[in-house]
């Protein structure tokens, strides 16, 4: 009888672990459902991925384009700085500069001009006041005992 108890128990016990197993077994039940809401969750971040791609694909793009003007733009600064400093440089031919007169106190540009056609009569040129367009000091540093340089004096000849 005791045989029979054993087996009864033994037999009870496997019943138990195989309702156990079946519970288990019971959550598999949702797993096509589960399978399905994950196919379409990495479907939706396939879709993300895609649009991504191609956006990055449009900012490649334009990022080239907005290169490619910068170096335009830049050769074409470079190309204008360039033809201002020869047009600077063309208008400055007409120019003189003149250092070391002294500066007097209240100067006006008519003292100057005056001071400069004394300068070119000593230096014997025929160059009259009908020759000069302007005459004028650069502006300079202030006058302080270290600073003693007069600042200089441009004189634009009529063309």
């Amino acid at each position: 009888m005791e045989t029979k108890l054993d087996e009864d128990t033994m037999i009870s016990s496997q019943l138990n672990e195989t309702k156990i197993e079946l519970k288990k077994l019971g959550g598999l039940k949702d797993l096509p459902s589960k399978f399905e809401s994950f196919e379409n969750q990495l479907s939706a971040i396939l879709n993300e991925i895609t649009i991504i791609r191609s956006n990055m694909d449009h900012l490649k793009e334009e990022n080239a384009q907005l290169k490619k003007r910068n170096r335009d733009l830049e050769e074409k600064n470079a190309k204008m700085d360039s033809q201002l400093n020869e047009l600077e440089q063309y208008g400055r031919r007409q120019n003189l500069e003149i250092h070391g007169i002294p500066m007097l106190d209240n100067e006006t540009n008519a003292a100057v001009e005056d001071k400069v056609l004394q300068i070119l009569k000593k230096i014997d040129t025929t160059i009259t006041k009908d020759a000069i367009d302007v005459v004028h000091r650069l502006r300079g540093k202030p006058k302080t005992d270290q600073n003693k340089k007069c600042p200089s004096i441009i004189v634009r000849f009529v063309a």
